[in-house]
């Protein structure tokens, strides 16, 4: 274990040690069969592993040779995939030709650096638990977008049919939820300068009734941003009921617990349920409410159709070979409405769904929470638990070794089936 950042060449160290340990056990052979190493991680991670760009490169896919350009449309051939050899043979073209220069990069597949591992990339398992935190990002990022629209539309013009909100949005943009707090302090003071009992009562409401008057006036219009509207600022309202938050510092992604809860249709039905109540609420103007009642089925099948994939693939069961062209369905399904009714490009985590997770699946037989990092994932949290236990050791590398020893101690399965059953006490 190393507490280092996951760098090229801190991973470049790092594996020369494990190296020969991985060689040993790949040779190894247990009960007559031999032992198959399989490779798993987050993308960034497991890009640097073999040398390449990572998900912003022309080539990003750690599988196939396939340009990001095209993942945008439907591929009738299947692209070529990527080997260590190929790997290892463009890196070798891009020190020879490219001369090591970035910008020449593209043109030898993104090999940036050599692979560190002697693992071939059909072993590595496709990160599906990226792949959903990706996806489910995604849909909430363009559902608010779309609800910005909403929004805009709403400041864009003032109407006899809006509402006071809504005039509100329109004369101070951003700033209309501060208005509106004001708006209301001056109602309440308006009412208790009438309901005042005395002169002196009543003269320090006039005060700050003429103090709350002044402060609207110094509301300055500013245009709307992102999640500041009268639609989408309350989004997150729901989020808080099903008790998902977002990630303030991972650009409000969900953790992987929390996006399970959001790809369920009771929680992303409820969304497009409230922009709709929501856009009713401000204004009465149809060509506004058409776009909500728009939103509202566009994503409700976008999310169903994925859902369907997830419920799926989303198993450590064995998969039945029988359900792999019901799969392939649903897949082909997401992406042909995905590609039909949002002009954003395809991501290269789309694309590993579309293309790689099936044929992982038909070639080990399991669903894809069984080889994919969802076990690192478990194996991290319990380190961290560790970690906490162990906050107190000041010295970096006494706090390490406890940490390790404890982690050993939990897994090491001599030692578990070696420690003596635990009694349990009679109940009296």
């Amino acid at each position: 274990m190393a507490k280092i950042k996951d760098t090229y060449e801190n991973l470049e160290i790092c594996m020369s040690i494990l190296q020969p340990q991985l060689e040993n056990l790949s040779s190894l052979v247990w009960d007559g069969q031999k032992v198959v190493l399989f490779l798993f991680g987050d993308y960034d991670f497991l890009s640097k592993l073999y040398g390449l760009s990572g998900a912003q490169g022309m080539f990003p896919c750690l599988w196939c040779l396939v340009p990001k350009s095209h993942m945008r449309m439907a591929q009738k051939k299947e692209p070529p995939q990527r080997y260590l050899a190929s790997i290892r043979r463009d890196f070798s073209h891009f020190q020879k030709y490219g001369k090591g220069d970035k910008k020449n990069l593209s043109r030898y597949h993104n090999c940036l650096h050599l692979p560190l591992v002697n693992i071939e990339p059909f072993q590595c398992a496709p990160p599906y638990l990226h792949i959903l935190l990706g996806i489910v990002l995604k849909h909430r990022r363009m559902l608010e977008e779309t609800t910005h629209k909403i929004d805009m539309q709403i400041a864009a013009a003032l109407d006899t049919d809006f509402t006071e909100i809504a005039e509100s949005v329109y004369s101070y943009g951003k700033n209309w939820t501060r208005a509106e707090q004001i708006k209301e302090k001056i109602n309440f003071l308006q009412n208790c300068v009438i309901l005042s009992s005395s002169d002196e009562e009543r003269q320090n409401f006039e005060k700050d009734l003429s103090s709350a008057e002044q402060a609207l006036t110094e509301v300055d219009f500013e245009p709307l941003s992102p999640r500041s509207g009268p639609v989408c600022s309350q989004l997150d309202t729901i989020l808080d009921k099903h008790n998902i938050t977002p990630q303030s510092y991972h650009s409000r992604s969900f953790i992987g617990n929390h996006c399970h809860k959001y790809i369920t249709a009771k929680v992303y039905r409820e969304f497009t349920s409230y922009i709709i109540r929501r856009a009713q609420e401000r204004t009465c103007k149809q060509g506004i409410l058409d776009m909500a009642f728009a939103l509202r089925d566009t994503f409700n099948e976008l999310n169903d159709a994925y859902r369907d994939i997830h419920n799926l693939i989303s198993h450590s069961r064995p998969i039945d070979f029988d359900t792999i062209p019901t799969i392939q369905t649903c897949i082909n399904k997401y992406m042909t409405f995905y590609r039909k009714n949002f002009k954003q490009n395809v991501t290269p985590k789309q694309h590993i769904l579309e293309k790689h997770c099936i044929p992982w699946m038909k070639k080990y037989g399991f669903g894809m929470a069984f080889h994919s990092e969802q076990g690192g994932e478990l194996i991290h949290t319990s380190v961290a638990k560790l970690e906490r236990r162990a906050a107190a050791i000041r010295n970096k590398e006494t706090h390490l070794k406890t940490i390790l020893k404890s982690q050993h101690m939990q897994t090491s399965t001599q030692l578990l089936s070696s420690a003596p059953p635990i009694k349990k006490r009679k109940a009296k």
